[in-house]
């Protein structure tokens, strides 16, 4: 009986070593919009993953919601290099450096460019568009 209790304490061991194995794995073969270098778009173009406009789209998602997540927030400004309340000409800026990289990013994957990204100016459409 004592030898089927260790028996079984190594097997669980064993088990959840493989489900570590499985997570590594799965992070390293799968793309996920956080992970998503200039890199990792080239690499996943050349290789003709059908998925990688839906990695760009949410991609794109996710910066313009961080956008959104901080407009009641201060940041600090690159150019003046000082702490700024955020204003909507601000945000509006922000978002269209959002979408040069990303429209820059679809043209070099000959990738269109989606209409409903390409249709906000500022935070607020950005809200409008997705329900926020």
């Amino acid at each position: 009986m004592l030898v089927v209790g260790i028996l079984q304490i190594i097997l669980f061991f064993k088990i959840w070593g493989m489900t570590n194995d499985v997570r590594a794995l799965k992070k390293k073969f799968t793309l996920s919009p956080a992970s998503l270098s200039t890199s990792e778009v080239f690499k996943e173009s050349y290789k003709g993953n059908p998925e990688l406009p839906n990695f760009l789209f949410d991609a794109v998602y996710k910066d313009m919601e961080a956008v959104w997540n901080n407009r009641a927030e201060s940041v600090y400004d690159q150019q003046t290099q000082c702490w700024v309340e955020n204003d909507e000409a601000f945000m509006a800026k922000r978002i269209q450096a959002v979408k040069d990289h990303y429209k820059e990013l679809y043209a070099r994957v000959n990738i269109p460019f989606p209409a409903v990204f390409d249709a906000i100016s500022s935070a607020g459409d950005f809200g409008k568009a997705f329900g926020k």
